[in-house]
């Protein structure tokens, strides 16, 4: 009896551990996709004063700065927005302007912009910023010429700074840590914060099984008994059912998906087993 009451002991306390842990990485995520939106609509307002005087022929430097300063008061944990020009030089921004003279030029996430002829949103690895003198993430879109020509790029960078800051106001308890990776592999912020020469951010101090998880972009474990999961079957399986799910799967005895995509069946065990290999095969698609 008192080992089984240890062992209950040790499972609640992992159901615990477990739900907290997945609380507060869905308050990550939130926090730092709001974070990005809110960063991206200033970056598109900036983009859209610009294309705004393509239209009538003429630059207008002190518009551009009204604009920039307009946005920046709105966002002030932010280190503000930027605009370089094809060169990758910088030409406009407001404040946090440590290096006047900065070039982007040689910078990975410039050239991605210079070469992509679309103008979706860039997010970069941890970078030192070559205008703030501090390390950020920066966020940047592409600015095109009327005839379609590389004109530059305005840049939004959030601080590594105002992310430590919010991961020390969660509630970790004692010897707890959060880290923050980019895709790449490169820590990108880390509480509690370590500095000075031994700093890990922008390096790749990263264990194998971490490494796993995030080249996996199923980072977040789902708790037991919620309709949460890993991987969701693929998109084109939603709502089918009967011969529509079988012609899809190419299992006669297939017989449904559920439309949130966490649940799929069919008659023979076979068939279930094709299922699942072919949900997983869907993560290299």
């Amino acid at each position: 009896m008192i080992g089984w009451a240890i062992q209950q002991g040790k499972v609640a306390a992992h159901r615990s551990a477990e739900i907290a842990t997945t609380n507060i990485t869905k308050l990550l995520v939130d926090n730092i996709n709001g974070t990005i939106e809110k960063n991206d609509l200033g970056i598109r307002s900036v983009l859209d004063e610009i294309y705004r005087q393509q239209k009538t022929g003429r630059e207008n430097e002190e518009a551009l700065q009204g604009v920039i300063k307009k946005i920046e008061g709105r966002l002030p944990d932010l280190f503000g927005f930027r605009i370089f020009g094809p060169d990758g030089k910088l030409r406009y921004a407001v404040s946090n302007i440590a290096n006047p003279k900065s070039d982007l030029s040689k910078r990975a996430d410039f050239i991605a912009l210079r070469e992509n002829l679309e103008d979706g949103l860039v997010i970069s690895e941890p970078v030192f910023g070559a205008t703030t003198q501090q390390w950020a993430i920066a966020l940047a879109r592409r600015i095109n010429n009327p005839d379609g020509s590389f004109g530059g790029a305005v840049y939004g960078p959030i601080p590594i700074k105002a992310l430590t800051k919010f991961f020390g106001a969660l509630q970790l308890g004692p010897g707890g840590t959060i880290a923050l990776y980019h895709s790449s592999y490169k820590m990108a912020a880390r509480f509690p914060e370590i500095t000075g020469v031994n700093s890990p951010i922008g390096t790749m101090r990263i264990s194998d099984q971490l490494r796993t998880i995030i080249a996996s972009g199923c980072a977040v474990r789902p708790i037991r008994g919620s309709f949460d999961q890993r991987l969701s079957l693929p998109d084109a399986w939603a709502g089918l059912r009967d011969e529509a799910f079988a012609a899809a799967v190419g299992l006669p005895d297939a017989t449904f998906c559920h439309p949130a995509r966490f649940v799929c069946g069919a008659r023979s065990r076979e068939s279930a087993i094709a299922l699942a290999r072919m949900a997983v095969g869907s993560l290299s698609d």
